[in-house]
């Protein structure tokens, strides 16, 4: 692991162990946040958020997430996932990045400002575990 990524390792074991102390946690100690890549391919930027936060995940040496990739091609129709367009990261069940999921669900390759950086996902997941 790069040492630059060790100190974030640091604070985001930090963080998960002061969140499942917490009263207001919505987790117990023993339960992970999910963790959630929602994709499709063919959408220009979904294979450049997976490698990103994979070097976020990979970084951290004991995940504070229970992490899962969702192929939204193999999803139901109506399932309420297909409300969010791809790709998209999701703890537990809301956007990491507080984008709201569209009113019905349907196939759409989210547009970014700019592509979420695995800067952008550390900080963002730091900031969602300190809540």
């Amino acid at each position: 692991m790069s040492s630059s990524w060790k100190p974030f390792a640091a604070t985001l074991a930090a963080l998960f162990m002061m969140s499942s102390c917490s009263s207001s946690s919505m987790h117990q100690a023993d339960e992970s946040p999910a963790l959630v890549l929602l994709y499709f391919n063919g959408c220009p930027t979904s294979n450049e958020v997976r490698m990103n936060l994979k070097v976020v995940m990979d970084a951290a040496e004991q995940s504070p997430f229970t992490y899962s990739e969702v192929d939204m091609g193999d999803l139901d129709p109506m399932d309420d996932r297909l409300r969010w367009g791809s790709p998209t990261i999701l703890v537990d069940s809301r956007d990491l990045f507080g984008m709201p999921p569209a009113d019905a669900p349907g196939f759409s390759c989210r547009l970014y400002d700019h592509v979420p950086s695995s800067s952008d996902i550390q900080i963002a997941l730091a900031q969602r575990l300190n809540r």
